[in-house]
């Protein structure tokens, strides 16, 4: 019989979240990251408590402890960053930004209340990483020392509410028009890329070493400005997802022929981005896990390439569409959750932390993906552009149903959230937890 405790988890502090261990062994554990949650008995069957440690790569401190059923509003902690609960707002094109690519005010009012409204991971749009990246005149970049200013005052405002903070980093490679680059576009492969306007170019082997080193220098800017972590855009059709698809990359070199050669590229940019930011930092990774199209990526191909990014260093993954965009190919216009089923398939064979997107729309349906185990974290993007106060109503709606503890972070609740209904909340749970109430 496994005698159950909780204890908080150093040198990973959760700050007032109880975690649930079998042994001392199990808490202290080598890269240890605790998922903690108090929804579940204290089942002293492990196969009740479905307590179970993973092991992460050699760049990773991602690995897990997870307790049975964290929901939503679960904390979480990958790379020493505790989330104060599991809802992303994505990484969402906003075209703000004046022909320089600065951060505006726009940004600013973007982001910020969204922020304050409880968000746990805030996620700034995609940024070009080179001035020859950028698929449109106003998008954001952070290609250029000039444009730190800007991102540290959007990084510093965005964090003062309480919410981690990261920002996307992207090439647009076959999908960069002409009028942005001043040539012709540059793709994996000769050929117009899906969603593209243009022929373009096969990239010469000079050019392909050369992207590694425009993504690690945007990198090196994102951490000198204060971002907790980088995501790496692999996804939507952009350059790395055009080098992983079959569709796009018919090279036959060190950069294609099959699914080894393809990873090439996303995994060089990965290691030089590690070996730029350092052990420590939060790298993740934007997944273009499926194409819908035959020849394309399969749900196969994506936890293949799933498991590469995470030995090159990848520490999450934050899965989306595949070449031919964000969107289900499938989707029927109206259900939530198209990308949680591939999500699933990844979260089960991976030992890092897996977001999932795709027309999410509702508390419940966001609770019910964490609580079944299909993703460890929520991106909710048109509903939370469309109610900035998304989160804040969510924590409002799941506080009276969910049994997961609500620990704010340093700065406080999201406005709208009633403090003294959340205090008694937890005296309830504490109470319980004392009268034995809770034990299996």
């Amino acid at each position: 019989m496994i005698h159950m405790f909780t204890e908080r988890c150093a040198p990973h502090a959760l700050t007032g979240v109880e975690v649930q261990f079998a042994d001392r062994d199990a808490c202290h554990a080598s890269q240890c990251v605790a998922i903690a949650d108090a929804t579940q008995p204290k089942a002293r069957d492990p196969s009740i408590a479905r307590l179970y440690s993973q092991r992460a790569g050699p760049h990773s401190t991602a690995a897990m402890v997870r307790t049975a059923a964290p929901g939503l509003l679960a904390p979480i902690t990958i790379k020493g960053r505790t989330l104060r609960n599991r809802i992303v707002m994505p990484p969402m094109a906003s075209h703000l930004s004046p022909p320089d690519g600065s951060v505006t005010q726009e940004h600013l009012d973007r982001y910020v209340p969204r922020a304050a409204a409880g968000v746990g991971l805030v996620m700034v749009e995609h940024c070009y990483v080179v001035a020859g990246g950028r698929t449109s005149d106003d998008q954001l970049g952070i290609h250029d020392d000039a444009l730190t200013r800007g991102h540290a005052r959007l990084c510093a405002e965005v964090r003062a509410t309480g919410a981690v903070t990261g920002v996307q980093l992207n090439h647009g490679g076959g999908k960069v028009p002409s009028s942005c680059s001043g040539h012709q576009p540059v793709s994996a492969s000769a050929g117009v890329v899906p969603r593209g306007q243009e022929e373009c170019r096969a990239a010469t082997i000079a050019e392909i070493e050369e992207y590694p080193r425009g993504f690690a220098r945007a990198a090196r800017r994102a951490v000198a400005v204060g971002y907790d972590l980088v995501e790496i855009h692999g996804a939507h059709g952009y350059l790395l997802s055009q080098f992983l698809s079959p569709l796009v990359n018919r090279r036959d070199d060190g950069y294609g022929g099959d699914p080894e050669r393809r990873l090439a590229l996303p995994r060089a940019v990965v290691r030089a981005v590690r070996a730029e930011v350092g052990p420590e930092y939060w790298v993740q990774y934007r997944l273009g896990a499926l194409d819908y199209k035959p020849g394309g990526l399969d749900a196969d191909a994506a936890v293949a390439a799933a498991q590469a990014l995470i030995e090159a260093g990848v520490d999450s993954i934050h899965i989306s569409g595949g070449v031919h965009g964000p969107q289900a190919q499938d989707w029927d216009g109206a259900s939530e959750g198209y990308h949680v089923d591939i999500a699933a398939r990844v979260r089960a064979a991976v030992t890092v932390p897996v977001i999932v997107p795709g027309a999410i729309r509702t508390p419940a349906f966001a609770d019910r993906v964490v609580r079944d185990g299909k993703a460890d974290l929520v991106a909710v993007g048109t509903a939370m552009l469309d109610n900035p106060r998304w989160a804040a109503d969510a924590i409002e709606a799941l506080a009276g149903s969910s049994r997961s503890r609500i620990v704010p972070n340093r700065s406080g609740l999201a406005p709208g959230v009633d403090p003294m209904k959340l205090n008694q909340l937890n005296d309830q749970l504490e109470a319980e937890d004392f009268a034995g109430t809770r034990r299996g």
